[in-house]
């Protein structure tokens, strides 16, 4: 699997090619291409951009996942909705991405039900993810 700017650099056909061999990062890349239009406003295609990125989710990508609960955050493509951003959220966060693993502390401490000790908690698992990761 290539590197998230190497993929921004193929064109959609050759991002399809990957896709098509099961790519789950190039299938994000292709949501995120029509999320944000690779900078082009009428290039943006939200139905598309959802569609690309559920898959690569579903795929196992955590990237994706965090990406999904990002939109469920602020309502972009999707319905606004905490539960489901938390949902995505700890979805990356037991597969392994160490900023999901800080956004739920974040949202332990800034949801409805402020909490410290998981915050924190959340907080030390990406600490130690991170320091797990440096020493690979």
């Amino acid at each position: 699997m290539a590197d998230f700017k190497e993929l921004m650099q193929l064109n959609n056909t050759e991002l399809k090619n990957l896709i098509d061999a099961g790519d789950t990062d190039a299938m994000n890349a292709l949501g995120k291409v029509y999320l944000f239009g690779r900078g082009n406003k009428d290039k943006i295609n939200l139905k598309e951009a959802l569609r690309w990125i559920k898959k690569s989710a579903g795929g196992g990508n955590s990237h994706a996942m965090r990406r999904l609960a990002k939109m469920h955050h602020i309502g972009h493509g999707v319905e606004q909705s905490l539960e489901k951003c938390f949902e995505w959220f700890m979805k990356a966060a037991d597969n392994g991405n160490i900023q999901a693993m800080r956004d739920v502390g974040d949202l332990h401490l800034w949801g409805k039900k402020m909490n410290v000790k998981e915050y924190r908690r959340w907080y030390k698992m990406a600490k130690d993810a991170e320091k797990l990761e440096k020493n690979k």
